[in-house]
Protein backbone atom coordinates (compact mmCIF):
# COMPACT_ATOMS: atom_id res chain seq x y z
CA UNK A 1 0.00 0.00 0.00
CA UNK A 2 2.74 2.05 1.26
CA UNK A 3 4.28 2.14 -2.52
CA UNK A 4 1.00 2.39 -4.19
CA UNK A 5 0.67 5.38 -2.60
CA UNK A 6 4.08 6.78 -3.16
CA UNK A 7 3.37 5.80 -7.11
CA UNK A 8 0.29 7.32 -6.94
CA UNK A 9 1.02 10.44 -4.98
CA UNK A 10 -2.25 9.37 -2.55
CA UNK A 11 -2.50 10.09 0.87
CA UNK A 12 -4.01 7.28 3.16
CA UNK A 13 -6.06 8.50 6.16
CA UNK A 14 -7.43 5.75 7.23
CA UNK A 15 -7.77 1.37 6.45
CA UNK A 16 -9.02 -1.77 8.34
CA UNK A 17 -8.22 -5.22 6.59
CA UNK A 18 -11.26 -7.96 7.33
CA UNK A 19 -10.68 -11.21 6.42
CA UNK A 20 -12.29 -10.87 2.48
CA UNK A 21 -12.15 -7.08 1.89
CA UNK A 22 -10.14 -3.75 2.26
CA UNK A 23 -11.55 -0.30 3.09
CA UNK A 24 -9.61 2.61 2.92
CA UNK A 25 -9.77 6.63 2.80
CA UNK A 26 -7.19 8.35 0.73
CA UNK A 27 -6.93 11.71 -0.69
CA UNK A 28 -5.87 11.51 -4.45
CA UNK A 29 -4.38 14.08 -6.07
CA UNK A 30 -6.33 13.82 -9.08
CA UNK A 31 -8.84 11.74 -10.12
CA UNK A 32 -7.32 9.37 -12.24
CA UNK A 33 -4.84 8.14 -8.92
CA UNK A 34 -7.14 5.83 -7.29
CA UNK A 35 -7.93 3.65 -10.51
CA UNK A 36 -3.84 3.60 -10.85
CA UNK A 37 -3.19 2.76 -6.96
CA UNK A 38 -5.78 0.13 -7.36
CA UNK A 39 -4.44 -1.57 -10.02
CA UNK A 40 -1.17 -1.52 -8.87
CA UNK A 41 -2.45 -2.96 -5.70
CA UNK A 42 -4.36 -5.74 -7.43
CA UNK A 43 -1.12 -6.93 -9.49
CA UNK A 44 0.48 -7.33 -6.06
CA UNK A 45 -1.80 -9.29 -4.28
CA UNK A 46 -2.47 -11.68 -6.87
CA UNK A 47 1.44 -12.15 -7.73
CA UNK A 48 1.82 -12.77 -3.85
CA UNK A 49 -1.02 -14.70 -3.24
CA UNK A 50 -0.71 -16.80 -6.49
CA UNK A 51 3.52 -17.38 -5.71
CA UNK A 52 2.22 -17.98 -2.15
CA UNK A 53 -0.50 -20.60 -2.89
CA UNK A 54 0.72 -22.35 -6.18
CA UNK A 55 -2.28 -21.21 -7.88
CA UNK A 56 -2.89 -18.71 -11.23
CA UNK A 57 -5.52 -16.67 -12.54
CA UNK A 58 -7.59 -13.94 -10.78
CA UNK A 59 -9.15 -13.54 -7.24
CA UNK A 60 -11.84 -10.93 -7.45
CA UNK A 61 -14.79 -11.30 -9.42
CA UNK A 62 -15.75 -7.40 -9.08
CA UNK A 63 -14.18 -3.86 -9.39
CA UNK A 64 -13.31 -1.97 -6.44
CA UNK A 65 -15.85 0.36 -5.25
CA UNK A 66 -15.18 3.79 -4.35
CA UNK A 67 -16.87 7.52 -3.35
CA UNK A 68 -16.29 10.53 -2.69
CA UNK A 69 -16.27 11.82 0.83
CA UNK A 70 -17.02 15.53 1.80
CA UNK A 71 -14.32 16.03 3.99
CA UNK A 72 -15.86 18.71 6.55
CA UNK A 73 -18.32 16.61 7.24
CA UNK A 74 -18.23 12.86 6.19
CA UNK A 75 -14.27 12.67 6.44
CA UNK A 76 -14.18 11.37 10.68
CA UNK A 77 -17.67 9.45 10.40
CA UNK A 78 -16.30 7.50 7.46
CA UNK A 79 -12.93 6.99 9.89
CA UNK A 80 -15.40 6.00 12.21
CA UNK A 81 -17.21 3.41 9.95
CA UNK A 82 -14.10 2.52 8.43
CA UNK A 83 -12.70 1.42 12.14
CA UNK A 84 -15.68 0.10 13.74
CA UNK A 85 -15.82 -2.68 11.22
CA UNK A 86 -13.77 -5.04 13.19
CA UNK A 87 -16.42 -4.79 15.62
CA UNK A 88 -19.82 -4.56 13.89
CA UNK A 89 -18.78 -7.97 12.46
CA UNK A 90 -18.08 -9.12 16.70
CA UNK A 91 -14.43 -9.73 15.31
CA UNK A 92 -13.33 -7.76 18.59
CA UNK A 93 -15.14 -5.74 21.22
CA UNK A 94 -12.99 -2.72 20.67
CA UNK A 95 -10.99 -0.62 17.53
CA UNK A 96 -7.95 -0.82 19.40
CA UNK A 97 -7.94 -4.96 20.14
CA UNK A 98 -8.14 -5.09 15.99
CA UNK A 99 -4.71 -5.54 14.34
CA UNK A 100 -5.19 -4.48 10.79
CA UNK A 101 -7.12 -1.03 11.33
CA UNK A 102 -5.21 2.78 11.27
CA UNK A 103 -6.81 3.27 14.49
CA UNK A 104 -3.95 2.63 16.77
CA UNK A 105 -2.48 5.49 15.05
CA UNK A 106 -5.21 8.09 14.73
CA UNK A 107 -6.40 6.94 18.61
CA UNK A 108 -3.20 5.89 20.37
CA UNK A 109 -0.46 7.83 18.85
CA UNK A 110 1.06 4.84 17.56
CA UNK A 111 3.93 5.18 14.10
CA UNK A 112 2.31 4.07 10.81
CA UNK A 113 4.09 5.10 7.72
CA UNK A 114 1.67 4.20 5.95
CA UNK A 115 -0.56 6.96 7.18
CA UNK A 116 -1.01 10.80 6.60
CA UNK A 117 -2.93 13.04 8.47
CA UNK A 118 -5.79 14.83 7.06
CA UNK A 119 -6.33 18.23 8.16
CA UNK A 120 -10.01 17.22 9.14
CA UNK A 121 -8.27 14.83 11.98
CA UNK A 122 -5.72 17.52 12.84
CA UNK A 123 -8.23 19.80 13.64
CA UNK A 124 -9.18 17.80 16.31
CA UNK A 125 -6.76 19.43 18.61
CA UNK A 126 -4.20 22.12 19.39
CA UNK A 127 -0.69 19.12 19.75
CA UNK A 128 -1.08 15.73 19.14
CA UNK A 129 -2.33 14.60 23.05
CA UNK A 130 -5.80 16.42 22.57
CA UNK A 131 -5.87 14.60 19.09
CA UNK A 132 -5.67 11.63 20.54
CA UNK A 133 -8.37 12.11 23.17
CA UNK A 134 -10.90 13.86 20.60
CA UNK A 135 -10.51 10.95 17.91
CA UNK A 136 -10.89 8.62 20.69
CA UNK A 137 -13.64 9.92 22.19
CA UNK A 138 -15.39 9.60 18.42
CA UNK A 139 -15.52 6.19 19.17
CA UNK A 140 -17.18 5.97 22.55
CA UNK A 141 -20.86 6.95 20.39
CA UNK A 142 -21.85 3.77 18.54
CA UNK A 143 -22.64 5.05 14.60
CA UNK A 144 -26.87 5.44 13.76
CA UNK A 145 -27.65 2.83 11.53
CA UNK A 146 -28.31 5.93 9.15
CA UNK A 147 -25.15 6.84 8.68
CA UNK A 148 -23.67 3.72 8.30
CA UNK A 149 -26.61 2.67 5.17
CA UNK A 150 -25.69 6.37 3.83
CA UNK A 151 -22.27 5.19 3.78
CA UNK A 152 -23.01 1.72 2.13
CA UNK A 153 -25.48 3.49 -0.23
CA UNK A 154 -22.76 5.70 -1.66
CA UNK A 155 -20.58 2.69 -2.24
CA UNK A 156 -23.13 0.98 -4.09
Amino acid sequence: MGEACQATGCALHAYVQMTKHVHGLLSPPESEAIPRLMISLGRRYVQYINKSYRRTGTLSDSRYKSSLVQADFYLLLCQRSIKLNAVRAAMVDDPAHYRWRSYRTNGRGQSDSLLTPHAVYSSLGANEADRLVNYRSLFRLELDTEAISDIRMALD
